[in-house]
């Protein structure tokens, strides 16, 4: 898959050969479906008119035709240019959204991941030990911007920035950029299942690896499961776990005057943070003079 560039020496686009031509059907076809659900017939039919025009491949679709395009919702526009984004090879984030007097939105703007420029970090900072985050913003200007046509309620292209000055992902990779990493609702399922019988993440991996026929097959990467896991099981502290403990930790109170405990709560989970404290480790502490704490991020 080559990188056509025009006589400026600006990255166009990505050409898609024939062999190539089944992946990006099933990569509109997807998205097409993902966007649809729960959505009525008028947002399928305006999705069916931009998934028909990115059917005739990359290399045919002209400005023209992408600018003439118009969307039933702001989801629906994001949707396409994501669609967009993922058949030439790059990754998209929204960005600047306007309103109006009556904070009604009227317009908004998805960028090239790669646009802007991260804050350096100064080398002479001797007290921070992590290792620096790889330079990924590098003042891409590709830009995708709609507006809100009031005359025809739908909404329309104001702006269109297709050039890039990075080089452009290889098809098969494009599943692993951010805004293309995607866990289908059966996956999340299986995976949760696995997880309560004691399965480990590593293994639910190793397992759908096996499943899709190779890792460039699945759609994302180890860290995005376990962060679906750690998302899960955050969730269902809120009616469980953090009750159960709360509840054992008051009896024991109940039990030993001597007994302490503390928590706080936040808007995400019942249960924050807590300290709890018995009658033996108050005596150790009267010995000692030391404290012990344990700390784990949620």
């Amino acid at each position: 898959m080559d990188h056509n560039t025009e006589n400026s020496g600006k990255v166009v686009f990505i050409d898609v050969n024939d062999d190539a031509g089944e992946d990006v059907n099933n990569i509109i076809d997807n998205e097409c479906i993902m966007g649809q659900q729960g959505s009525g017939d008028a947002t399928q039919n305006v999705q069916k008119q931009w998934s028909t025009i990115l059917d005739k491949g990359i290399d045919h679709l002209t400005d023209a035709e992408i600018t003439s395009l118009r969307f039933s919702s702001l989801d629906d526009g994001g949707q396409f240019y994501n669609t967009y984004a993922k058949l030439v090879g790059f990754s998209i984030r929204k960005d600047k959204i306007k309103h109006n007097k009556n904070n009604i939105m009227t317009s908004r703007i998805w960028f090239c991941a790669k646009e802007g420029f991260q804050t350096a970090r100064k080398e002479d900072n001797l007290n921070c030990k992590r290792e620096a985050r790889p330079i990924t913003r590098i003042g891409c200007k590709a830009a995708f911007r709609i507006r809100f046509d009031q005359r025809s309620n739908e909404w329309v292209v104001g702006e269109f920035k297709k050039e890039h000055n990075h080089d452009l992902v290889a098809q098969l990779e494009t599943q692993f950029l951010h805004s293309h990493k995607h866990i289908k609702d059966s996956d999340k399922a299986y995976i949760i299942a696995l997880h309560n019988i004691g399965i480990k993440s590593n293994q639910i991996m190793d397992n759908l690896i096996q499943q899709a026929g190779g890792y460039e097959n699945v759609g994302f990467i180890p860290k995005d499961l376990y962060n679906h896991v750690v998302a899960d099981r955050n969730s269902n502290m809120r009616d469980g776990d953090a009750e159960c403990a709360l509840a054992y930790l008051q009896a024991k109170a109940d039990m030993d005057s001597s007994f302490f405990f503390r928590y706080t709560v936040d808007k995400e989970s019942p249960l924050a943070n807590l300290f709890w404290t018995n009658s033996q480790s108050r005596l150790d502490y009267e010995c000692f003079g030391d404290v012990l704490a344990s700390a784990s991020s949620r």
